[in-house]
């Protein structure tokens, strides 16, 4: 059996964009609207835990999709 990952199944990095909306925020500099940041995303399988999953043609290849019942 072969299992391929969805990235909703692994660690990974993502970039995003903070936009100020109040003064309170920490930002480089004052005239700077918005922040853009990497964060890791920390999705990775662990024993037990149950998953969504297709099977790809030929029956021996699964795609793994999503987490279920993620707390």
């Amino acid at each position: 059996m072969f299992l391929t990952l969805g990235r909703n199944v692994t660690d990974h990095k993502e970039k995003i964009s903070i936009v100020k909306d109040s003064d309170k925020m920490i930002i480089n500099k004052p005239e700077d609207k918005t922040k853009d940041i990497e964060i890791m995303v920390k999705q990775h399988l662990e024993e037990g835990d149950a998953v969504a999953m297709i099977r790809k043609d030929g029956g021996q290849e699964f795609y793994v999709f999503e987490k279920l019942g993620d707390d």
